[in-house]
């Protein structure tokens, strides 16, 4: 039985951002830095009074059809910095609320082994009969290629959040639940998704009074990165190096902000999947719940015992009262 993950939403129809937009422009482009794969990816184009979708938008028109090379670190980073999840596609509907899908993708493109991973997508959306259209299959072929356009990654975006979104009550219209992305990040990986990911932790955190949004933290042997699909007051996607918010507690106190996360790791017996999460959204916690997934090499799973954590502390605590 899938674990409760929250009895909200993780996003709203049409999310909104408590981070007003700063009244100053944004700073020019930084120099690339030896080592620093992410540094160039900020264009630093003006877009302040536009809203997220036109500036999302805007994006598209002014980099939708450049080729990047998915073999070459730097260029991943400016492919995700150039596809928001707010695109210029009629064919993806649900851009508002496929923050989960765009992290899940950003994840697999961060990886890094882009054959093994469009072969992942391609066998699950089979095994749950998701229809592709003759657009997506060519964006998924591209993929293995190593290859893809930022609107051909918009449509993978797209493709995984409709993948994962299996109609989980509890999400409803209005985006993937903490069950059904660590459901879908457990069947990416039985079919051979994330082969170099050290360790993957999706976060899902309140991003407006009814509003939650997932991000992404990927570790591998190239480097760490963290990846925001929401677009900027200029348009673009966040990707930096370094890891993003990956805990629900900060200096001795509860993060607020945090709703979930599901955080995928290689381990001795197999890779674990787990998920934390908190039951009561309305105030603080009284714990936080934390299971795992482990996932044998031969494809078996099974979940392990659900603990209780200290939501201030992250230390093991007793079940609430009820």
């Amino acid at each position: 039985m899938s674990p409760r993950i929250g009895p909200r939403p993780s996003h709203p129809v049409l999310p909104r951002r408590t981070d007003a937009p700063s009244p100053r422009a944004p700073p020019p482009p930084e120099a690339p830095r030896a080592g620093d794969a992410f540094t160039d990816v900020r264009a630093g184009q003006r877009a302040p009074t536009l809203s997220p979708a036109r500036a999302g938008a805007s994006v598209y028109r002014r980099h939708g059809e450049d080729a990047h090379t998915l073999s070459d670190r730097g260029d991943v980073g400016r492919l995700i910095s150039r596809t928001p999840q707010l695109d210029d596609l009629r064919e993806t509907g649900g851009d508002a609320t496929r923050c989960g899908g765009a992290a899940m993708f950003n994840a697999l493109l961060l990886d890094g082994d882009h054959r093994a991973n469009a072969d992942a997508i391609t066998h699950l959306a089979a095994q749950r009969q998701v229809t592709l259209s003759d657009a997506d299959a060519s964006a998924l072929t591209s993929m293995r290629e190593g290859h893809l356009t930022p609107r051909e990654a918009a449509r993978l975006q797209d493709v995984v959040y409709r993948v994962a979104d299996t109609g989980d009550v509890r999400a409803s219209a209005a985006g993937l639940s903490g069950v059904e992305l660590a459901t879908a990040v457990t069947a990416l990986r039985v079919h051979g998704a994330f082969p170099n990911s050290h360790e993957v932790n999706f976060r899902s955190a309140r991003s407006g009074p009814e509003s939650f949004h997932w991000t992404v933290t990927s570790r591998t042997a190239a480097g760490t990165a963290h990846a925001d699909s929401w677009p900027r007051s200029n348009g673009y996607a966040t990707v930096a190096a370094g890891p993003g918010l990956t805990d629900f507690h900060r200096d001795g106190h509860f993060d607020s902000a945090f709703i979930a996360d599901v955080t995928l790791r290689p381990a001795l017996d197999g890779t674990r999947v787990r998920t934390r999460w908190v039951d009561d959204l309305d105030g603080p916690p009284t714990a936080v719940r934390s299971t795992e997934i482990i996932l044998s090499a031969n494809g078996t799973a099974r979940v392990g015992d659900a603990v209780w954590l200290n939501p201030d502390t992250g230390a093991m605590a007793l079940p609430p009262s009820r």
